[in-house]
């Protein structure tokens, strides 16, 4: 079932409801969930408060309700009369408002209103084999800290380590979760830490307006990252890395529009240059044709070797096959130079 409709927000508060298309006309549960889109849109929209009803404008069409379920993008809670009304993102008011920054503004810190729809940074990045080793960033949380009778589930903000498939390799989300009606206390903040594969988990508090710098450090070895946050508090947390490459970092602002807003940037993506290992002269054996050198080094990293008739001049690769037992890599060498120097070197 696939409806069209066009629905327009403004201080007069004006809805507009049409059914375009309709399959399976002779299903009751077909009927019945049309029959309940109509009345339902009309009713949520008119729990939203006078101050986000002036703000949106939205035309939405080809909303399939079977396949999104009217719960399927995200979505926003107010508090009316000490009830939570959900105003889902069918109706447009939770979309992403998406902005790329790029590398040559990743040095600054980007302001991020509180708004709905709510506002995505993205940082797009390549490197060695598209993994990146160390990713770091800061993040001001906003100041918000709410009265009793004002929203307390509410994000200040949310970093991601992520695939091109938009899997999370980490994330680190400053939330707050203060029960209606009850007095603020910082013990309401609460930073999560998780990955694709690995469950959120409260690490901490945080303090509203100050300044952290969330670190992302990838080991693909171990297939881990480490999350570590620093501020006036720290946390850290190894989550899973679940395979891919990962080319992003993204940031979504604060959730709820009287946040005002939440700072983000100053974001740095580091490749460490991996140091090869020791590369031991193993066995040396003169014959009619030369000498034949017998190299080995430690299967730590990868490398290759190199050659070259003078310190002054350029190097070569060594073409010769390498041998791998266990731990170790070796590879013999015939020189028929009266002087050859040796070297390994990480790609």
């Amino acid at each position: 079932m696939t409806m069209m409709m066009t629905i327009k927000l403004g201080k007069n508060m004006k809805t507009k409801t049409s059914i375009a298309k309709t399959t399976n006309p002779n299903t009751l549960a077909g009927r019945l969930r049309t029959a309940c889109a109509t009345r339902l849109l009309p009713l949520l929209l008119l729990t939203l408060p006078a101050a986000v009803q002036a703000q949106y404008t939205y035309t939405i069409t080809g909303v399939s309700l079977k396949k999104r379920k009217f719960l399927s993008f995200g979505q926003c809670s107010h508090h009316i009369s000490g009830i939570c009304a959900t105003i889902v993102s069918t109706l447009g008011l939770a979309a992403f408002a998406q902005t790329t920054i790029p590398p040559e503004q990743w040095g600054t810190m980007q302001t991020v209103a509180a708004n709905n729809p709510s506002q995505r940074l993205d940082y797009f990045f390549t490197g060695a084999q598209t993994q990146p080793t160390v990713v770091t960033c800061q993040f001001q949380p906003s100041s918000y800290s709410p009265g009793s009778y004002e929203p307390g589930f509410v994000s200040a903000g949310m970093i991601m380590l992520g695939t091109a498939d938009r899997h999370s390799q980490g994330t680190a989300d400053f939330r707050m979760e203060k029960p209606y009606e009850e007095p603020w206390n910082p013990g309401y903040t609460q930073v999560w830490l998780a990955s694709y594969n690995t469950v959120s988990t409260d690490c901490g508090i945080y303090y509203p307006g100050s300044l952290y710098t969330i670190q992302f450090t990838f080991n693909r070895a171990a297939s881990t990252v480490q999350i570590d946050v620093t501020g006036p508090n720290v946390m850290s947390r190894t989550v899973s890395w679940s395979g891919g490459d990962i080319t992003q970092l993204r940031f979504w602002g604060p959730s709820y529009y009287t946040m005002a807003s939440s700072s983000f940037g100053n974001v740095v993506v580091q490749f460490p240059v991996v140091q090869p290992p020791p590369l031991v002269l193993a066995g040396h054996q003169s014959t009619a044709d030369g000498h034949v050198l017998s190299f080995s080094w430690t299967n730590s990293a990868a490398c290759v070797l190199e050659s070259s008739a003078s310190l002054a001049s350029g190097w070569s690769t060594v073409t010769a096959p390498c041998v791998t037992n266990a731990n170790w890599v070796s590879m013999q060498v015939t020189n028929t130079s009266s002087a050859q120097f040796f070297r390994l070197r990480s790609p």
